[in-house]
């Protein structure tokens, strides 16, 4: 019998028996379904899976991973694109931009924001910073937006020409003088991001590192409250056992398409469409959700999820 093995396989570990495919994708979801494994026999949960320490294999989670031309991001109803060497670049010069604002690992920024096209690509800057990013709803009232962006200590504030009236009300009071930035126009005491990016290298900052999200609460029974989660210590790109969890339970990949008719700055719409990205999935955002819409988005871009 010939025991040579398949050009599809590297003989890694051969003393142990082991065979990993050379597909580095493949690699990490053999890994996966072995660990998923063998949680289930142990009677693991996934909730006390973030303990238990990261995959030793490879699994780049970032843009510059998946092919540059592959779409990313598709804004639904004018359909523009932002493909995945684009979120890449577009999140490099952010990064770069915070790090020329002063700002280092553990600080915060926010962002008021309608579904934008540059919402992710923003989130994304901030979490290979090293930072913390607080989502705020653009349908507040400019005193409950004013509240959370100096409760979170935000240095660095993104929102758009929409808002502009908003934010012109609650400027003046804000606490920390946060450096603030607009989309889709300019304003005296906010400058446009695209041109303070376009000024930005594409390459990223040296000393990447997780950020994390820090989100309100509704404030329902009071004041808002944010959620502050301890930042990831693994290197930035690794895959966490939270976002294993999450791709366990959903099968994320790189054929996912995932439809997000929700507000971005809401938990579930954010965390999911970070998700789906970190494993190369395609999102297509609503900029409002309206049901023959998304019906119609379901069959044009074969969603999967």
């Amino acid at each position: 019998m010939d025991n040579a093995r398949p050009e599809s396989f590297l003989p890694g570990r051969a003393a142990m028996g082991h065979q990993y495919p050379a597909d580095a994708k493949l690699r990490s979801r053999l890994y996966r379904t072995k660990r998923d494994f063998g949680l289930r026999i142990c009677g693991v949960s996934w909730a006390a899976a973030r303990f238990l320490p990261s995959s030793p294999e490879p699994c780049l989670m970032i843009p510059s991973h998946f092919r540059s031309e592959k779409p990313a991001i598709v804004m639904a109803g004018s359909g523009q694109t932002i493909t995945f060497g684009e979120l890449e670049d577009i999140s490099n010069q952010f990064a770069h931009l915070l790090r020329s604002q002063g700002l280092k690992r553990g600080d915060t920024i926010a962002l008021c924001l309608e579904n934008h096209p540059y919402f992710l690509p923003i989130c994304w800057g901030a979490l290979r910073a090293g930072l913390y990013f607080t989502a705020i709803s653009y349908r507040l009232a400019a005193a409950e937006v004013l509240y959370i962006v100096n409760d979170c200590r935000a240095q660095v504030l993104i929102t758009s020409a929409l808002l502009t009236d908003t934010f012109e009300r609650f400027y003046p009071d804000l606490v920390e003088h946060p450096a603030c930035f607009m989309l889709d126009g300019e304003h005296l005491n906010a400058p446009s991001l695209l041109d303070a990016l376009a000024a930005q290298p594409k390459t990223p900052i040296v000393d990447e590192s997780y950020g994390q999200s820090l989100l309100y609460s509704s404030g329902t029974t009071g004041r808002p409250k944010g959620v502050k989660k301890p930042l990831f210590q693994e290197p930035f790109g690794a895959e966490t056992s939270l976002f294993r969890a999450a791709q366990s339970r959903y099968d994320f990949t790189d054929e996912t398409v995932y439809l997000s008719p929700a507000p971005l700055y809401h938990a579930a719409p954010l965390g999911f469409t970070m998700n789906v990205l970190r494993y190369g999935g395609c999102v297509i955002v609503m900029p409002q959700f309206d049901p023959e819409t998304a019906l119609q988005l379901l069959q044009d871009h074969n969603v999967t999820h």
